[in-house]
């Protein structure tokens, strides 16, 4: 098994869900106390990119490029990206057979992941014990991490800085609509991609209801584009008091 040394370029792989992604911070937060002076890149679903543009403790956000045909043929397509990247290490955080291929293509000497999915690529494998839920996706995270036999000892941290501009244009769309710094805001997101974790969306409305008649705050209804027309099925009884920003934030 090879030993990470001192690695200059780790790229870390985690494109799938928001959720997911964003409990991957405390795991690269640790990574960039492990190697302080690596030049850490992250690549991400492409419309999550923004999210993490401008974290300080990354040097580099890459959107998942789009590879097309079979599955081995996105893999090729995928090393080449990976290879000029010029990663002595690699973290594969959601297991895909494509993905660990790739790396090895790639020749990254170094490749971190779940022992799935032709895992045996990998040369630091860890076993995939997420689907009976025994510990927290943050803890998950840093036990691909723990393969590297690195000090990890720090308590877990996960830190979302907002950029001034984002800052900037959420102050200035509250000012259009006329809610005072003084109003607590509550924003709900009611839809799901998995139909299998859908809360029902009568519950929504009655949860939005109730936010609008609670005083001192404006509940808040976000979403993205796509889900546009799907407002009318949370909105009918709710509360006037409800803002919908569904398609106006990225």
């Amino acid at each position: 098994m090879t030993h990470p040394g001192d690695p200059t370029r780790i790229l870390v792989i985690r494109t799938d869900r928001l959720g997911e992604t964003v409990l991957m911070l405390p795991a690269l937060h640790l990574l960039r106390r492990a190697f302080p002076r690596c030049r850490l890149m992250f690549m991400v679903h492409p419309e999550l990119q923004e999210l993490f543009a401008d974290h300080p403790e990354l040097d580099e956000v890459l959107p998942e490029p789009a590879c097309s045909g079979a599955w081995w043929s996105r893999a090729w397509q995928l090393s080449l990206r990976w290879r000029s990247q010029d990663a002595d290490l690699i973290v594969i955080a959601n297991p895909r057979k494509e993905y660990h291929l790739a790396a090895w293509l790639a020749g990254i000497p170094i490749r971190v992941g779940y022992d799935r999915k032709w895992g045996w690529l990998l040369t630091h494998r860890v076993a995939d014990r997420k689907a009976l839920g025994g510990c927290h996706e943050i803890t998950y995270n840093i036990s691909l991490l723990a393969s590297l036999k690195l000090p990890l000892q720090e308590a877990p941290v996960l830190t979302l800085p907002i950029s001034q501009q984002a800052e900037e244009y959420v102050s200035q769309l509250m000012n259009r609509l006329g809610v005072g710094s003084d109003k607590r805001l509550v924003s709900v997101h009611p839809w799901t991609s998995n139909p299998k974790k859908q809360w029902p969306l009568e519950r929504f409305r009655m949860l939005l209801d109730r936010l609008g008649r609670t005083p001192g705050v404006r509940p808040v209804l976000i979403g993205g584009p796509q889900e546009r027309a799907r407002a009318g099925e949370v909105l009918p009884g709710v509360s006037p008091r409800l803002m919908n920003l569904i398609g106006q934030l990225s």
